[in-house]
């Protein structure tokens, strides 16, 4: 019988090595993507009226008779009005829930927001959407699941138990349905994509080569990269080839980076569940994504794409990991850190001075401990200085004490995190205005007695800065409590756990048949579907597949004014006064203002959405013409026409000499 158990209990944690995943890794991860969130709503907004208003290139209408016609009936928030104040509030809203969600408050209904909000967002223009969309939305529904707030937050600052400070040590392996399926959906990226890529360019090594010919994506390091890999013949203009390696080597990486990143798609997921070697190969895996994808960004210009299947991956990084950078830090912190203690005056659990001592201790990790019992020399020293917080070092047989700036400056360099900043908040300015507030944070005394003490010079700017520190500590304080957190299971729990569980299996299910089916129809895209159209679930990895494209080209739209003079209504065009040069851009990539518009014009320019491209065209109209635009009479926009110069290649064969653009009119259009 202990035979057996011991047999049990060994698979069970084998098994939770696997599959299970670190909640230091999780909190990255939360972390990572709430920056991600606030970045991308950042440059939306940048295009907001372009994109998401009915003034823009989708009008709200438009949006759902195509997704009629399409046979889905998606949801979205944004379809409730496609005016450009309610989309500001959508905006502001999703960036208050990303910003929260991020700081880990309240992190599983913040995480729901968050998916929603994207989600809306999402259906509401899924014409600029690449696949690091697609994977930050799934994330963020797993995430759902996953218990992301388990570490480096507000809650978990807020928790008050036993087994807390333990727990924070030693950090803690989660395994669960929820771990598994993230694992799943995480590997399915790279396994269906492996899969959709079929084609001859893969199997004959030729497929980066090809992904380096398309130019609207291509970055300035990805032409220089180009310049030396590819034949000279492969070059209409000489001038533009290096050859610094020659093209019998140039051809050889070429193959080996088409080969190498075709194989890592199909074993990269397996090295983060091996059962051998496990945190190793875990760790390996973790780091291999991470450049692949660092590659990707530095020669394409992919947006978020880089980031977000990076920022995925920290989330598998073993707990080993982060013991070992543990291990590290404090073999290198000196000693006498490591030997430091906060005391601090707080005579109430949820007073303001215990909740921020709290997150003091949660946000800025190190060796210092914390602790509210005061010794009478401590105390004194408190009642000298007017504060709640002092900072005890032992360095001799005298304990040393410091306050304000200098006990933080302290606290950060102590911190694995955030040691860099105290090298910015000791610069002389930085560091005086940081003392300064401090003294009015950590001060002991009342408002009053503050402003009494306080030289009539600086009377005014010390009560505003009280004002602001009052407002926002007493309103953050009101909001967050501390909450007392009992490790006992009760019949109720139990069920709602089960029920969690079983609903994650059916998912996760679901997820691997509609990946599976991708392989060999597309059915499942052709009609709705309960799940896909609920929880957004519908996934296609076949980026690059089944072969990379060949042909390539640039914009040119130009505009005649009433009064006959042309101009250029390429969006985000630096010189939109005068007419458009027919020639090709030296970058084509640096003609689209963002990636959103280089996928969104990427997108009409395919015939399967030409009926895009007559919104497209009435938003230029608008955009150019009064009342919505600034230009009217004489100057006003009476018709234009969108062209493309497309190169297409009519071989693989690198040494044949690129073909000559061919110049197609997309869409003609009269404004009156």
């Amino acid at each position: 019988m202990g035979s057996l158990k011991q047999e049990g209990w060994f698979l069970w944690k084998h098994t939770k090595s696997m599959f299970g995943l670190d909640v230091r890794s999780l909190a990255a991860f939360r972390i990572g993507v709430g920056m991600i969130l606030l970045l991308d709503l950042y440059v939306r907004s940048l295009h907001l009226e372009d994109f998401y208003t009915d003034n823009g290139v989708l009008p709200v209408h438009a949006a759902i008779k195509f997704q009629q016609e399409a046979g889905w009936t998606f949801w979205s928030l944004h379809y409730l009005s496609g005016s450009y104040f309610f989309a500001v509030i959508l905006f502001i809203l999703q960036g208050v829930c990303a910003f929260c969600f991020m700081i880990g408050w309240n992190t599983k209904f913040f995480n729901i927001c968050c998916w929603v909000l994207l989600t809306s967002l999402h259906t509401r223009q899924e014409f600029n959407l690449n696949g690091g969309d697609l994977l930050l939305r799934l994330g963020l529904f797993w995430g759902i699941f996953l218990p992301l707030g388990d570490c480096f937050s507000v809650d978990h600052a807020m928790q008050e138990c036993p087994e807390k400070r333990k727990e924070r040590k030693i950090g803690s392996q989660r395994f669960s349905t929820a771990t598994l399926a993230w694992l799943i959906q995480f590997g399915s990226m790279y396994i269906f994509s492996y899969g959709l890529k079929i084609g001859t360019s893969w199997s004959n090594g030729t497929a980066v080569a090809f992904a380096l010919q398309q130019e609207q994506f291509l970055s300035v390091f990805g032409h220089f990269f180009r310049s030396i890999l590819f034949p000279e013949s492969f070059f209409i203009d000489k001038s533009l080839y290096r050859g610094w390696i020659g093209e019998t080597l140039g051809d050889f990486l070429m193959k080996w980076g088409t080969w190498g990143t075709l194989y890592y798609e199909l074993l990269g997921p397996f090295f983060l569940c091996c059962p051998i070697f496990t945190n190793e190969l875990r760790f390996i895996g973790v780091i291999l994504f991470i450049l692949m994808h660092a590659s990707f960004g530095m020669c394409l210009h992919i947006g978020f794409f880089m980031y977000i299947p990076m920022v995925c991956a920290i989330s598998f990084l073993p707990g080993a990991f982060w013991d070992q950078i543990s291990k590290l830090w404090n073999a290198v912190l000196p000693e006498y850190l490591s030997q430091s203690s906060i005391f601090y005056d707080s005579p109430k659990l949820q007073s303001t001075r215990t909740k921020w001592m709290k997150l003091l201790e949660e946000f800025f990790p190190g060796p210092i401990r914390y602790s509210t019992h005061l010794s009478e020399q401590v105390q004194e020293q408190m009642k000298l200085r007017n504060t709640f917080l002092v900072l005890q070092l032992k360095r001799g047989d005298q304990p040393e004490y410091f306050f304000f700036a200098d006990a933080m400056m302290l606290v950060l360099r102590s911190s694995p995190v955030f040691w860099v900043i105290s090298y910015l908040v000791g610069a002389p300015g930085i560091y005086h205005l940081f003392d300064q507030i401090l003294k009015i944070m950590l001060s002991s005394l009342t408002w009053k007695d503050l402003r009494l003490q306080t030289s009539a010079i600086h009377k005014k700017a010390v009560l505003v800065v009280c004002l602001l520190v009052g407002i926002v500590g007493q309103t953050l304080a009101s909001l967050v409590r501390i909450k007392f957190v009992e490790r006992t299971l009760n019949y109720k729990r139990v069920a709602w756990m089960i029920s969690c569980q079983m609903v994650v299996v059916l998912l996760m299910y679901y997820c691997l048949y509609w990946n599976f089916k991708s392989l060999y129809t597309t059915e499942q895209y052709d009609k709705g579907n309960l799940f896909a159209e609920m929880f957004r679930l519908d996934q296609w990895w076949g980026m690059f597949s089944p072969n990379p494209p060949k042909e390539y080209g640039w914009y040119v739209i130009p505009g005649e004014l009433v009064n006959g003079k042309i101009v250029d209504l390429m969006p985000g065009s630096k010189t939109p006064y005068k007419a458009p040069s027919f020639d090709k851009p030296s970058i084509i990539s640096s003609q689209y203002p963002t990636q959103r518009w280089r996928k969104y014009l990427m997108n009409i320019q395919d015939v399967e959405h030409y009926d895009k491209r007559l919104y497209f065209a009435q938003y230029l109209c608008r955009k150019w013409n009064w009342p919505t635009g600034k230009h009217a009479g004489q100057y006003a926009l009476k018709s234009f026409n969108i062209l493309f110069f497309e190169v297409k290649p009519t071989t693989e064969d690198l040494h044949v000499p690129q073909p000559q653009p061919v110049g197609m009119s997309l869409w003609k259009h009269q404004c009156f």
